[in-house]
């Protein structure tokens, strides 16, 4: 999975998102490419505005998909910090931790 973050209003957004799905060469298929190679491409809208691309080249295959999404929300990872001798000696003892519950709706 990859990103690109784009600055502009909505129509530049999916300019990019169709530039990206014409033209985007996957890995995978770059890696084994020659200088003038082209793959062949078939690249489908979809009615949400997403976009569907299969790339073949050198009987070699993929398909990849670009969607435009505004970010609504970021936070930055956080690790807690590190345990303890008296910690590590604990946790080998007693086992592991209970894990957290899952998430559910607040209804």
């Amino acid at each position: 999975m990859a990103s690109h973050p784009v600055t502009g209003d909505e129509d530049e957004v999916r300019v990019v998102a169709e530039d990206a799905a014409l033209n985007h060469v996957p890995a995978i298929l770059a890696r084994h490419a020659r200088p003038g190679d082209s793959p062949g491409r078939r690249a489908f809208l979809g009615s949400d505005g997403s976009w569907l691309a299969h790339v073949r080249q050198n009987h070699r295959g993929c398909h990849f998909r670009v969607t435009a999404a505004r970010l609504v929300h970021a936070s930055k990872e956080r690790q807690a910090p590190p345990k303890s001798l008296k910690e590590k000696v604990r946790h080998a003892l007693d086992g592991p931790e209970p894990l957290p519950a899952p998430w559910t709706p607040k209804v």
